[in-house]
């Protein structure tokens, strides 16, 4: 049989696996299975509803991506989750009804348990994700005082315009993760971003394709007025004839480039 990466990867003793009876604890904890000891650190969420594709998503895909890794060998510590196969069932309980709430914590408790022991700097924690990942992002940067900045790409802002303007394959969603819409819009408004900026003084930056069905543009172009009327450190990079995840290599370059200029800026450190 043929191995692939994602063999490989799952095969790396960097990624052990995880009991299922330590996952309660590890959650709990905020704990995180891959750590290289530099600061500050990237703290990266994931990016698909469907958890059953988080390996395929994130061990063959990111994890051989060049720019992403110049990220890391830069300047970055980065904090990636794992998961085995046999622990989606927990996180799907877990997350069930109460998404941007247990996956911010974990995140932002992933970065202080990683701080409080030393191998990051607590000051210049920075978080990054796409599509629902981005919203945790969002999420993370708006309601939690953890992070000194952060890359949403292509995030979900406003839950009630997402379930309203996403294409049918990915609608209803929401139903499960968040509550029956709309008997419970009251939740999808507390729990958006975009309708919480006042809360919202992190630097963001954000990265959008135009063409993008799944979350429009406007889910990016709302929080960014929102953030530049408030004196915000802000950036808005926009493709043209890019969807819902960047295909071209030359707009991805672009992006993680673009991205690590702008915590350059923010977080004050030499790009040479």
């Amino acid at each position: 049989m043929r191995r692939t990466a994602r063999d490989a990867a799952l095969e790396d003793p960097r990624f052990p696996p995880v009991a299922e009876d330590e996952l309660e604890r590890l959650h709990a904890a905020g704990a995180v299975e891959h750590i290289r000891a530099v600061a500050p650190a990237l703290k990266v969420t994931w990016g698909a509803y469907d958890l059953e594709r988080i390996h395929q998503l994130w061990l063959d895909g990111l994890r051989r991506n060049l720019a992403e890794e110049q990220l890391r060998r830069r300047i970055l510590n980065l904090i990636r989750p794992q998961t085995p196969r046999r622990a989606v069932p927990f996180l799907r309980r877990t997350l069930e009804g109460r998404w941007g709430m247990v996956d911010v914590d974990d995140c932002a408790n992933g970065a202080l348990h990683l701080a409080k022991l030393g191998k990051v700097d607590e000051r210049r924690l920075v978080i990054r994700g796409g599509s629902a990942g981005g919203f945790t992002t969002l999420c993370a940067l708006t309601f939690k005082r953890v992070f000194a900045a952060g890359a949403s790409f292509y995030g979900v802002s406003d839950l009630e315009g997402f379930e309203k303007e996403t294409h049918k394959f990915e609608s209803r969603y929401c139903d499960r993760l968040v509550a029956p819409y709309p008997e419970r819009r009251d939740v999808y408004a507390r729990r958006s971003p975009v309708h919480h900026t006042d809360r919202l003084d992190t630097p963001v930056i954000f990265f959008q394709g135009l063409e993008d069905v799944i979350v429009l543009p406007n889910q990016s172009e709302r929080m960014v007025e929102a953030l530049k009327s408030k004196g915000v450190p802000v950036a808005y990079i926009a493709f043209e004839g890019e969807q819902h995840g960047f295909r071209k290599a030359e707009t991805v370059i672009r992006a993680y480039g673009a991205e690590l200029y702008f915590y350059s800026k923010v977080l004050g450190f030499p790009l040479a």
